[in-house]
């Protein structure tokens, strides 16, 4: 059976890869609707947490989080609250 990840990856990375190549964050076009939401709070989850299991020195920042993963920093934040 397929994953939640596999299916919205493919969907959601491209523009953060863009992103990472130009070396400017980026967000998804807002507002996002209900599932828009769910699935782009899915797929950074992950991410973030990759980020965590490869940092885990504890120096954690939403600067280097930013860097590493391309999204905004706002983006990220609303992760956590």
């Amino acid at each position: 059976m397929l994953s939640q990840r596999t299916l919205i990856t493919p969907l959601i990375s491209p523009g953060y890869l863009l992103s990472r190549i130009e070396g400017q964050p980026g967000s998804p076009e807002k507002p996002l609707s209900d599932l828009g939401r769910v699935s782009y709070e899915a797929f950074w989850k992950s991410i973030v947490m990759e980020y965590l299991a490869k940092h885990n020195n504890g120096n954690f920042s939403f600067k280097g989080l930013s860097c590493y993963t391309t999204a905004e920093r706002a983006d990220l934040r609303a992760l956590f609250c």
